[in-house]
């Protein structure tokens, strides 16, 4: 064997073994804490960040004469709040759904209907992707223990009721 090929071995070694001597190196993953929440049938996910919390079975007020998707009122921590139907906004049914409530501090702050609490999850940053799924309000999805769910923006839901709602009456 020439010099030159034992001395390019001898660097080889060195690098292979020097890889196994130096500590591991973690790779930060950023994640996304999402919920997953069943809609009128349809398994959507809320990211953490856009809601200001979410409440089982709460005390809601119904409003004679209001919007088909206006569930009624509610009062969470001191706050009065506008109910509206998740599946009525996302286009997806719009009966009662009240067993969970999902609020969102806009402006003006509201809560949101939904049927099932299914979990929360962290997605990596990597497993959330833009996608037209047909749904409005629905940007992207997210990957979920392998399957695409559509990831819903709450701030557009908001936006979507505040622009539905009755203007204010000026005194």
């Amino acid at each position: 064997m020439s010099e030159a090929l034992e001395e390019t071995v001898r660097r080889l070694r060195a690098t292979f073994d020097d890889a196994f001597a130096s500590p591991r190196v973690e790779r930060a993953v950023e994640l996304h804490a999402v919920l997953v929440v069943e809609v009128a049938q349809r398994i959507v996910a809320l990211r953490t960040s856009q809601i200001g919390g979410i409440a089982a079975r709460p005390r809601i007020l119904e409003l004679p004469g209001a919007p088909p998707f206006v569930v009624g009122l509610t009062a969470l921590r001191g706050v009065v709040l506008p109910v509206c139907s998740l599946a009525a906004i996302l286009g997806v049914g719009g009966g009662r759904s009240d067993a969970w409530i999902a609020w969102v501090d806009a402006d003006p702050p509201a809560a949101f209907a939904f049927d099932r609490l299914l979990g929360l999850f962290q997605v990596p940053a990597a497993d959330i992707v833009p996608a037209d799924l047909g749904l409005p309000c629905t940007p992207g999805a997210a990957r979920i223990e392998g399957v695409m769910r559509p990831l819903v923006d709450m701030a557009a839901v908001a936006t979507s009721w505040a622009r539905a709602r009755p203007p204010k009456k000026e005194p």
